[in-house]
């Protein structure tokens, strides 16, 4: 497989992937016109920032399976397009994350104990001390926005300078904020009339953008600092210059900006700021994690083996090795739900045992499984999407039936016919069919299937098993599955090869059976 990378990538994790087989392209600093030529080549695409990943490079891409962002953003790129594509999307967030808190902290003290200018002023010949005096952080209050991976750790070194810490955070539970030592605070407007030091961790989204404008800064004290190292645009630039400039604030020190780099900023050139040029990742430590981390995940997601820090698979802190057997079952249960007469456009899939708490898993597999017949290129991605575009609506609902299997997985069907279908995991990975239609079953989701409706009369598997016979068609394994004695039954039947129409017309006619039909899993 052939990898595009676009960005400054280490070359550890380069060097990595070659050896494991892959052809690593190297392109930095590619011009957008060539990118659009080169890109229908690449199975895959590493990048930083630098690159734009929109609709009309996505248009282009051909066989791109995957695209990798270096570092926690992604911003750069249209998940939506890249979703609907069927085109896999991950970031490492988790190996800059050190590097993003120790940097936060620095600008912090920096900013505290003016010490970029008093550095200034000395290597200039000067010594003046009283124009420097700064303020403790001891007994401080620092107000947190987004108790995350980062977050979290500076909430424990702030913990460390004796300060009180505030957070807000509306998705994070009460004992974790407690765990760090923060104290949750439900309103924003709260924190900011608290803090003495305001430092931001949160993603940047329509949810975000201008989090912090002219009336939140009004909110503040007079003396207190803002700390943003997470994206430019959640604090609005123009509010924070206008504060600045009025006295309303001590400082801030900014990492990131609306435009990188800035254009003719005053924000930047601003005595009361202290600036960096979005250094937040940029250790070597860092650096090399990020390369390591993104090769690893790159490699085992080209090869099928696991699926790390994917932003628009369902898959997030899941172990895939250990989930791929319900995936697996689901989406056979998919594909045959798709091979039945009339199963209609309204499902709804029900989870038991281990996958009761991952019924979206199970339904985006399913969707792969069932749509798979009917388009190519259909992944655990796109499957959503696609079922969407064909108006097929599904219903997610746990099961609280009494069942005889610990771990199933029950599909309706609102068809004419009502079609129900349920699998089962046995023994931890075995895959069996346990129900099809009325009738319970026992059989493998796999290969050629025959299933074949019929009324429960003598003469009727010796007559089908002769005639497969004579036409050289092995039989794997044969299930049958009836109600009552003499009425109508079911059988499922593993074949070892498919079935011409010439038997399958001979099937039809013999005597007792109802109908026939060849299924390919």
């Amino acid at each position: 497989m052939k990898i595009l990378v676009t960005g400054e990538i280490e070359k550890s994790g380069l060097d990595m992937l070659r050896e494991q087989g892959f052809e690593v392209v190297e392109k930095q600093g590619i011009k957008r016109n060539e990118l659009l030529d080169l890109i229908g080549e690449f199975d895959a695409l590493l990048t930083r920032s630098e690159t734009k990943i929109d609709c009309e490079l996505l248009k282009n891409s051909g066989k791109l399976k995957l695209v990798g962002r270096g570092g926690v953003g992604i911003d750069n790129i249209d998940l939506d397009s890249a979703s609907e594509k069927g085109i896999i999307v991950m970031n490492t967030p988790d190996a800059n994350t050190i590097s993003a808190v120790e940097h936060t902290m620095a600008l912090l003290l920096s900013l505290c104990r003016t010490i970029p200018n008093a550095n200034d002023s000395l290597k200039q010949g000067e010594w003046k001390r009283k124009q420097f005096t700064g303020f403790e952080l001891y007994k401080k209050t620092v107000g947190i926005i987004g108790l995350g991976r980062i977050g979290s750790r500076i909430a424990k070194r702030c913990k460390a300078f004796e300060m009180e810490v505030l957070a807000f955070d509306p998705y994070i539970p009460e004992e974790r904020a407690w765990k760090c030592g923060a104290t949750l605070v439900d309103d924003l407007e709260e924190l900011l009339e608290k803090c003495d030091v305001l430092t931001i961790h949160a993603p940047m989204n329509a949810e975000t953008k201008d989090l912090i404008g002219e009336k939140e800064i009004s909110k503040m004290k007079k003396n207190a600092v803002i700390i943003n190292c997470a994206r430019g645009g959640i604090v609005n630039e123009k509010a924070l210059l206008k504060a600045l400039d009025k006295g309303e604030l001590y400082g801030a020190g900014l990492d990131v900006f609306e435009d990188e780099p800035p254009k003719e900023s005053k924000l930047v050139k601003h005595p009361k700021t202290l600036v960096t040029p979005h250094l937040g990742a940029n250790t070597f430590e860092s650096q090399k994690k990020v390369s390591i981390q993104l090769a690893e995940q790159v490699a085992d997601a080209l090869k099928e083996k696991s699926y790390r820090n994917v932003v628009n698979l369902p898959f997030e802190g899941e172990d895939y090795i250990k989930l791929r057997p319900f995936l697996e079952l689901a989406e056979a249960m998919g594909n045959l739900h798709s091979q039945l007469e009339d199963a209609g456009k309204g499902i709804e899939i029900e989870a038991r045992g281990e996958m009761e708490g991952r019924i979206k898993l199970v339904t985006v597999a399913f969707l792969k499984g069932l749509l798979s017949r009917i388009r190519d290129g259909v992944n655990y991605v796109n499957s959503p999407v696609i079922a969407a575009k064909h108006g097929i609506i599904v219903k997610q609902a746990k099961s609280f039936e009494e069942e005889d299997y610990t771990n199933m997985i029950t599909v309706k069907s609102n068809g004419s016919k009502s079609e129900v279908l349920k699998g089962a995991i046995l023994e931890g990975k075995k895959q069996r069919i346990v129900q099809l239609k009325e009738f319970n079953t026992d059989f493998i989701p796999a290969g050629t299937i025959l299933l074949m409706e019929n009324y429960d009369k003598p003469g009727v598997i010796g007559a089908v098993g002769t005639l497969l016979g004579e036409n050289k068609i092995n039989i794997g394994e044969w299930h049958l599955g009836r109600k009552s004695k003499g009425e109508k039954a079911l059988a499922i039947i593993n074949l070892d090869s498919a079935l011409s129409e010439e038997v399958m017309d001979k099937l039809k006619n013999i005597e007792n059976i109802i109908s026939v039909k060849q299924i390919f899993l």
